[in-house]
């Protein structure tokens, strides 16, 4: 077997964990290695961060187009799924037509991660102080007109990373 890609750290491989998304197979492999313990402080600037489901506006004047990837892809996603209800249980079209969902879903999921990771490693390595709005996020997702759109930016998973980004560039969240 092949890897794609050299693991970047050296030390012990604890576990590895080996997984199927959408017909590609992944390997993650735990390592264990020596804490470097330097954390370098991005810079002494504060930004807060206006959270939209259009646009993520900073306090600086930048703006962010937030990803639309599932409304991009609602309309193939929709075909594909009447498809799929099309199909006979238990026969070969059927688990195709399944793998073309996954296909889709796994596609947009990978769209919005790749933007979410860019903006906060963005955010956390420009600015020493990050001010974010706190959000009812299972509330607007109750809300029939802004629940998709919510759940298409992902503004838990926004916040999630610029904490942990944050502690690890040594910048302070609030």
């Amino acid at each position: 077997v092949r890897m794609s890609e050299v693991p970047r750290f050296g030390g012990d491989i604890v576990s590895v964990t080996v997984s199927r998304t959408a017909g590609h197979w992944f390997a993650s492999l735990m390592f264990r290695v020596e804490s470097t313990g330097s954390i370098t402080r991005p810079s002494d600037e504060v930004v807060g961060i206006d959270l939209g489901v259009r646009e993520l506006v900073l306090s600086n004047g930048e703006r962010h187009p937030a990803p639309r990837e599932y409304r991009r892809a609602e309309r193939q996603l929709r075909r594909a799924q009447q498809a799929l209800s099309r199909k006979q249980k238990g026969s070969n079209n059927r688990k195709k037509a399944k793998a073309k969902v996954a296909r889709l879903h796994y596609r947009t999921r990978c769209a919005r991660e790749n933007w979410q990771h860019q903006f906060t490693h963005h955010i956390t390595q420009d600015f020493g102080t990050v001010v974010i709005e706190d959000l009812n996020v299972s509330g607007m997702k109750k809300n029939r007109s802004l629940a998709k759109s919510v759940s298409d930016v992902g503004f838990g998973e926004l916040r999630r990373q610029i904490e942990y980004k944050a502690a690890q560039s040594g910048a302070t969240v609030i």
